[in-house]
């Protein structure tokens, strides 16, 4: 992909997404399914308090170790993780 080139408008203002980034909010891609699995492992942890896109615990018997891994609250926004 190049990135100087521009995408032919769908409508007036509205540009045409690219395919991979279609596929992946759409998910029909491998990356979207990579993402259920994790959402649903982190469900099987108990938790009160969880990220909004991932299902990471912040709170719990799990989230210390999660945390350690990269899972804990952004600074910018406590209701999504830092990765």
């Amino acid at each position: 992909m190049r990135l100087g080139r521009e995408r032919p408008e769908v409508g007036p203002g509205i540009v045409e997404m690219h395919p991979r980034w279609e596929g992946i909010l759409r998910g029909e891609s491998p990356l979207s399914a990579m993402q259920r699995v994790y959402r649903r492992f982190f469900l099987l942890f108990p938790a009160p308090w969880r990220c909004k896109f991932c299902n990471a615990p912040f709170k719990g018997p799990a989230a210390g170790t999660l945390r350690w891994i990269g899972y804990a609250p952004s600074a910018k926004n406590a209701s999504i993780c830092a990765r």
